[in-house]
C-alpha cells in the first residue's frame, strides 16, 4: 500500500506531461485545426489569418516589448460606396473568430460592403503570447495596441459577451479612434448572484480551476454551450474549435482569469462613452437577461439604443447571423447619415 502512495505523485506527473505535451494543442496546431475546416473556408478565401509583430508593453511581452498580433481583415467588395468606418469584431470567450463568420459572408454578409477586421484577443484562440490569469483590462489594452498598430482611426467596435466588455473598455481608452460601438449580450454590469452558471461558479471559487484544462472534453464543452442556444444547436465545427481552444493551458487560464475579473468594475464609466452605441441582445439570453442587463446598459450609456434578436439565446451572431448583419448594417447607415 505504501508503494502505491509513493508512486501516485509520479503517476499524476506523468499524466500531466502526457496531457500537456501530447494532447494539449500548441497555438500553431490550434491554427491549423480551427482555421483549416469548412466553417473557416470563407476566411481562407478572403486572405486567411494574418500575423504581424506589434509593439506591446503588457502581459506576456517579449524582452524587446513586442508580441504577435493575429487577425483577419478584408476590404469591401466592388460596389461599396464612399469611405466607410472599419468594423472591428471582438469575439466572445472562449470562442474564436469563427463565431462571426455567418455575419460576414453570404447574401447579407457585412464583408460585401464594409471593411471587416477581426482580432484574436490576448489569451484566446491562436493569439500569442501564452499568458496566465489575465483580466478585461489586459484584453482592452491589447485591442488599443492593435488599433494603433494597424492604423485604424475610424472604428466601429463590435464585441459579444466578454468581447463586449473588452470593446467598451477599449472604446473608453481609445475614444479618438472609435466612431461608434455595438455591444452584443455584453458583460460589464456586476452579475446578480443567482445568474452565475455552474461552470462559472467553479472557475471563480475553486483554487484548482486553473488546471481544469486537464479534465476538459468535447462533450463537456458541448453541454455547456448548448445552454446558450435556443433555435438550433451550436455548429459542430464551432464546438470542436471551442473545445480545442480550451485544451490549450494558456487559453484555459485566461478564461478563468476573465471569469474571476467579471465584477462590474468600470461599469459606471459608461456614462462617459459619448459614442452612438447599439445594444444588440438575444431575446432569450440566459447569461445576461436583456430585461436586466441590456436595460442597465441602455440607461447608463448617453447615446444608446437596444434591439432584441428574436428567438436567439446568448450567441445571436451564430443563431441569427442574417438578422445580426442586417441590424448592424442599418445602425451604421443610420449613424453615418447623421
Amino acid at each position: 500500500m505504501l508503494w502505491y502512495l509513493l508512486a501516485l505523485p509520479f503517476v499524476l506527473l506523468g499524466l500531466y506531461v502526457v496531457r500537456k505535451h501530447v494532447i494539449a494543442p500548441s497555438k500553431k496546431k490550434l491554427e491549423q485545426e480551427i482555421y483549416g475546416g469548412e466553417l473557416a473556408r470563407p476566411i481562407r478565401e478572403h486572405g486567411g489569418l494574418r500575423h504581424e509583430t506589434m509593439a506591446w508593453d503588457g502581459v506576456g511581452r517579449s524582452e524587446d516589448g513586442k508580441a504577435t498580433l493575429s487577425y483577419f481583415r478584408t476590404g469591401p467588395d466592388e460596389g461599396g460606396e464612399g469611405e466607410r468606418p472599419t468594423l472591428v469584431f471582438l469575439h466572445p470567450t472562449p470562442h474564436t473568430l469563427l463565431s462571426f463568420v455567418g455575419t460576414w459572408f453570404g447574401d447579407e454578409g457585412l464583408a460585401r460592403d464594409h471593411e471587416v477586421l477581426a482580432l484574436e484577443v490576448l489569451g484566446h484562440g491562436v493569439a500569442r503570447p501564452d499568458v496566465g490569469l489575465i483580466g478585461f483590462q489586459d484584453c482592452a489594452d491589447w485591442v488599443s495596441a492593435a488599433l494603433r498598430h494597424l492604423g485604424v482611426e475610424d472604428a466601429i467596435l463590435i464585441g459579444q459577451s466578454y468581447g463586449g466588455e473588452v470593446a467598451w473598455r477599449a472604446a473608453l481608452d481609445s475614444i479618438e479612434r472609435v466612431r461608434s460601438v455595438v455591444l452584443m449580450d455584453s458583460s460589464g454590469l456586476a452579475r446578480r448572484e443567482g445568474d452565475w452558471l455552474p461552470e462559472e461558479k467553479a472557475m471563480r471559487s475553486m483554487k484548482l480551476a486553473t488546471i481544469g484544462w486537464m479534465l476538459n472534453s468535447r462533450d463537456r464543452v458541448e453541454g455547456a454551450l448548448a445552454l446558450h442556444y435556443e433555435t438550433q444547436p451550436p455548429h459542430q465545427e464551432q464546438v470542436t474549435a471551442v473545445a480545442r481552444t480550451c485544451d490549450n493551458p494558456s487559453n484555459w487560464r485566461a478564461m478563468v482569469g476573465l471569469c474571476r475579473d467579471e465584477n462590474g468594475e468600470r461599469f459606471e464609466e459608461l456614462a462617459d462613452l459619448d459614442r452612438p452605441t447599439l445594444l444588440l441582445w438575444g431575446e432569450l439570453d440566459k447569461a445576461y437577461e436583456p430585461s436586466h442587463y441590456g436595460e442597465a446598459f441602455l440607461q447608463k450609456l448617453p447615446d444608446a439604443e437596444l434591439e432584441l434578436v428574436p428567438g436567439s439565446g446568448h450567441y445571436p451572431q451564430e443563431e441569427k447571423p442574417a438578422l445580426v448583419a442586417r441590424a448592424i448594417r442599418a445602425f451604421v447607415a443610420r449613424r453615418l447619415a447623421n
